[in-house]
């Protein structure tokens, strides 16, 4: 079809059509277990849904791993009570450098979305995000009830005004835009865990 005709087709039948409007959020399971599927699919790691004794134990059990420097979100630091081998990412928001040799980064979620396992971080759950893209590994903890089916849904629940940032982000940092070979960790973390508890 040549433009003329296809512009004659558009006024002729395009400006009588009505927009059909916003499409309903496809249907999606809102369990645990997709969210692991979709979180191992993407390289990541799931642990839960545990109790907070196991949480405690798997983190635990991840900063003994770590072999170096672990830093937690303030945000995450009251669930660390009783928990040693890290401290607490203070100066992240003003000084992001001081973030430059963190093994492992602990944080919190606000949601977790089960249709492609992404978690909500924010300027509420995370001032300090450089913590998520600095950390060679991440450790994010987030509670049971804070699932929520697709992505879509996840969009409209967020409150109004914005926080000053937002980050969805599912699975370790990875690029494959360089001769098509995947990389791990080129633009952020090399690993991500999440802890359901």
């Amino acid at each position: 079809m040549d433009e003329r005709a296809f512009i004659e087709r558009f006024r002729r039948e395009g400006v009588l059509r009505r927009h059909p409007g916003a499409y309903p959020p496809p249907s999606y399971e809102a369990t645990w277990q997709r969210f692991g599927r979709m979180l191992s699919a993407v390289g990541g790691t799931f642990v839960g849904p545990v109790d907070r004794a196991a949480m405690v134990a798997a983190t635990s059990e991840a900063i003994a791993r770590a072999g170096g420097r672990c830093v937690a979100s303030v945000s995450a630091a009251p669930l660390l009570d009783g928990i040693g081998g890290w401290s607490v990412a203070h100066d992240g928001g003003s000084r992001p450098h001081a973030l430059a040799d963190v093994e492992l980064g602990i944080l919190t979620a606000e949601c977790a979305v089960a249709e492609n396992a992404a978690v909500l971080l924010s300027a509420r759950s995370l001032p300090e995000r450089a913590l998520a893209f600095l950390a060679q590994h991440l450790l994010v903890l987030i509670p049971v009830g804070s699932l929520i089916a697709d992505l879509v849904t996840a969009q409209a629940g967020l409150s109004v005004p914005l926080p000053h940032h937002l980050t969805w982000m599912s699975g370790p940092s990875k690029t494959a835009d360089i001769e098509q070979t995947l990389v791990i960790g080129a633009h952020g973390s090399r690993s991500l865990t999440v802890i359901a508890y």
